[in-house]
């Protein structure tokens, strides 16, 4: 961000300075002049394309061989001919890798030039397609270090290479604070609870936009209310201030968005965003926030199916129910990304919670409940966000399941008309299958038609369900 911040700041007075330094070069001059032109152009060129590949990296985490492996590089330039060359493999990651080479041996294009890396991995060479990002020299100009960024990888492709940098030849390297790597999910928590709540920072934005404009408290009670439903971070931080002042006005506990967003208030809600660190949104959280809210939507639209003394409940319980996820998402990013990375190394054959124990020692769930214990939250919520065996919680936790296979699948996922079965059972009131899908997020027309018609195929099984839908 400093690096990118200082060439927006640096761009006029370097094109200023080209612009108009033929006009002050004069003889002795000159040569000089044009040094200090090159110098500043290569440096723009250099820095806008290191803010780039800053960028692209952070997406994806590097891990390094454990001892040296070799890789194999081989181009085709109109330019240069073709070309095929051994190189040592410095990192690795699921986006692209850093391959060291003799420069003798390789003469690179401009960036962007196109390329093929071939990694020996255990069962059989992978070639990834790739283009060329930069590339950093040693000082003696003896041995080059080129970064390269994969394209177009297919999903088996994508599952050998994580297979490959989640064994026992690559290692990552300390990128969380060493202190803390083996931590379980208590220490975590005391950590965890130990630090400021932050917020989604667009949230901040749209609550600046409603302070600005005036109305009744109702109206802006409820204008807030559709902010926190769309920030699960920022209804953690309302839920657990609610509580802490619960527990001197009144004795039952704060279990929907608007309860708590009356009993702090409003001017309360806005300080509390103020105060409030902004979410490190890493490309990995962004899914998880956006499914974590299409849950609580669509436990608010199936809510008339029930017909539920308190829908808001379930919609709350939905929302928070990957609290603890969310939260290392933003504490320590590291631990989700390397139980994805063993989900995508084991694709089909693990679990999401053995995954996340295989990965992090503990399960996310469990972090999400200590987490909840440690702050007192409303154990009502809670223990429909643990899924205990009840219809509100069953409901709840299959409203994050289906949010979740809509993102892995689409319409498409063969768990979803399963889903609807189970959903079925858990509304009482919802008279057909057309509106159990109708409600589903994100889906086209003909989408739900397909998902419809799979979802009455399996209804003609069920004689019970069948009876209850004609």
């Amino acid at each position: 961000m400093n690096g990118r911040l200082c060439v927006i700041m640096c761009k006029p007075l370097i094109f200023m300075f080209l612009k108009f330094s033929p006009v002050w070069a004069q003889n002795p001059m000159k040569k000089l002049l044009l040094f200090m032109k090159a110098t500043a152009l290569s440096w723009l060129s250099k820095a806008s394309r290191s803010n780039h590949m800053f960028s692209e990296r952070r997406k994806y985490r590097r891990h390094q061989p454990k001892k040296t492996q070799y890789a194999v590089l081989s181009w085709t330039s109109a330019e240069h001919g073709n070309g095929r060359v051994p190189a040592q493999v410095n990192d690795l990651s699921l986006g692209g890798c850093r391959l060291v080479i003799q420069p003798s041996s390789y003469t690179p294009g401009p960036p962007g030039s196109p390329a093929t890396v071939t990694l020996p991995l255990a069962a059989k060479p992978l070639g990834l397609d790739a283009e060329l990002i930069d590339c950093v020299r040693t000082v003696a100009g003896t041995i080059a270090a080129y970064r390269f960024k994969f394209l177009g990888m297919t999903l088996e492709q994508t599952q050998q290479l994580a297979l490959a940098i989640t064994g026992e030849s690559f290692v990552l390297p300390d990128t969380v604070n060493p202190g803390r790597q083996h931590w379980a999910a208590p220490q975590w928590v005391a950590y965890i609870t130990a630090q400021p709540l932050p917020v989604l920072h667009r949230s901040k934005d749209r609550l600046d936009e409603l302070s600005r404009g005036e109305g009744a408290l109702s109206v802006a009670a409820t204008a807030f209310e559709q902010i926190v439903n769309e920030d699960p971070f920022l209804c953690l931080a309302l839920l657990r201030e609610a509580e802490r002042l619960r527990a001197r006005r009144m004795g039952h506990e704060t279990t929907t968005v608007m309860a708590a967003i009356m009993q702090i208030g409003v001017d309360k809600l806005h300080d509390l965003l103020v105060a409030a660190p902004d979410v490190v949104e890493t490309p990995g959280l962004i899914p998880q926030v956006a499914r974590s809210v299409r849950a609580g939507h669509l436990a608010t639209a199936w809510g008339p199916g029930r017909a539920d003394i308190a829908p808001a409940e379930i919609s709350l319980a939905a929302l928070l129910a990957e609290t603890g996820e969310l939260l290392l998402w933003h504490f320590a990013p590291d631990l989700p990304q390397a139980a994805s990375e063993v989900m995508l190394a084991n694709l089909g054959s693990m679990r999401t919670r053995d995954a996340q124990t295989a990965a992090c020692g503990f399960t996310f769930r469990d972090l999400t409940m200590h987490c909840a214990d440690a702050w007192g939250l409303p154990s009502q919520i809670m223990q429909m966000v643990k899924g205990q065996n009840t219809p509100r919680a069953r409901l709840a936790r299959l409203c994050v399941d289906v949010c979740h296979h809509l993102e892995l699948g689409g319409g498409d996922n063969p768990l979803l008309p399963t889903d609807l079965l189970v959903a079925s059972s858990l509304l009482p009131y919802a008279n057909s299958v057309d509106w159990l899908v109708a409600q589903l997020p994100g889906l086209l027309d003909e989408q739900r038609q397909h998902l419809a018609k799979a979802t009455r195929d399996a209804l003609a099984d069920n004689d019970d369900l069948n009876r209850h839908f004609r």
